[in-house]
């Protein structure tokens, strides 16, 4: 999600066109065409800007419903329901889906396999959804930071976070024996669930940092992140 504001001037969009199967939007006021997934000004008189990342969630319906349960939903406009996308998993799975340019011998991931893309510290990386879903969670480092990414019980959602808390780098694992979803941290033995709050232990109620996390095709995120690293297995690899 990106900040519509720029330059003290809110900016309202529409979809143009596509550009390696991600959208293109053009804004009303100046008539500047934006690619989607990096939020930079590609044509135009705003060329060269790019917008500001906003904090975003992307979780099934009912982990959304049990954090907010006040939440409002939009309804379906019936007029248009033959055009909305199914939620169902595999409309993003890729298969069927034409896709640019011809698979390289030396790629490490299939063009249209699902990653949920990480960025920090000027670094990018890649991390396939099978293998999130195998060790979940990953520890891992980026660009300097201690990041964490975690599957939910639903094995769709996915979040990362910062897991360094107030100067301690945390190690989290999985708590085996438990019927829900939770997390305990190594140095302190505190229980933490899928919003990175603390929910027992020396550390209840701290919360961890939330950071942004784009679920994409590989070809898309590769193309739009050209030095990227991938994550397989344990192995960090360079395309």
């Amino acid at each position: 999600m990106w900040e519509s504001t720029v330059g003290g001037t809110i900016l309202t969009f529409k979809l143009v066109g596509l550009n390696n199967q991600n959208f293109i939007m053009e804004d009303e006021q100046t008539g500047t065409w934006w690619q989607q997934v990096t939020g930079e000004a590609i044509q135009g008189p705003l060329k060269g800007k790019r917008l500001q990342l906003r904090p975003f969630d992307e979780v099934s319906f009912g982990i959304w419903k049990r954090e907010y349960p006040d939440t409002r939903v939009l309804a379906l406009d019936e007029e248009y329901a033959e055009f909305y996308f199914s939620p169902r998993e595999e409309r993003r799975s890729g298969e069927g889906m034409p896709l640019p340019g011809e698979p390289q011998p030396d790629d490490p991931l299939e063009r249209g396999q699902l990653v949920l893309g990480l960025q920090s510290g000027g670094r990018s990386k890649a991390y396939p959804m099978e293998v999130l879903r195998q060790q979940n969670p990953i520890a891992d480092s980026l660009g300097g930071r201690a990041v964490l990414l975690v599957v939910a019980a639903d094995d769709r959602s996915v979040r990362a976070f910062d897991r360094e808390l107030e100067g301690q780098r945390l190690d989290l694992y999985r708590k085996a024996d438990s019927s829900r979803l939770l997390l305990i941290d190594a140095q302190t033995g505190s229980e933490w669930d899928f919003t990175g709050t603390a929910v027992s232990g020396p550390l209840k109620d701290r919360q961890l940092r939330r950071l942004p996390v784009i679920k994409d095709f590989w070809f898309d995120w590769k193309k739009f992140n050209p030095d990227t690293l991938v994550y397989q297995a344990g192995i960090t690899a360079k395309p």
